[in-house]
């Protein structure tokens, strides 16, 4: 799609709803493998790039900038793999469970809450 007066390319306004969704399966994954997934693993490097591409276009219109961060470090994470989302080391694993999840206003909205914090 392209934006008639700009004449450049407009990404969907639901990449990054989808790519917080896809967080969410990825953390069920965490605790139950079998759990059902809205996007393929192999899909999600993907979708988490144009959520991120749209969110920093957005610069301080993005409602959901930590949201968007969360997004960037799951990315970096599978990039640190190859790009492939499958392969989970213990670490990404305890930070995939250590997302936490809530229903606002019919939308899923996420949050990092590990369980394991030191303070010093």
């Amino acid at each position: 799609m392209l934006n008639e007066m700009a004449q450049e390319p407009v990404l969907e306004a639901n990449h990054h709803q989808a790519a917080v969704n896809c967080l969410r399966d990825l953390s069920r994954a965490a605790h139950w493998s079998d759990a059902p997934v809205a996007v393929s693993v192999d899909e999600a490097p993907t979708l988490f790039r144009a959520a991120i591409q749209e969110d920093k276009a957005a610069g301080n219109q993005n409602p959901f900038p930590q949201e968007t961060d969360l997004i960037e470090h799951v990315l970096m994470l599978i990039d640190r793999n190859g790009g492939n989302a499958n392969i989970r080391t213990p670490g990404q694993e305890q930070f995939y469970a250590d997302l936490a999840f809530e229903s606002v206003n019919d939308q899923v909205r996420v949050t990092y809450s590990p369980s394991n914090v030191t303070v010093h």
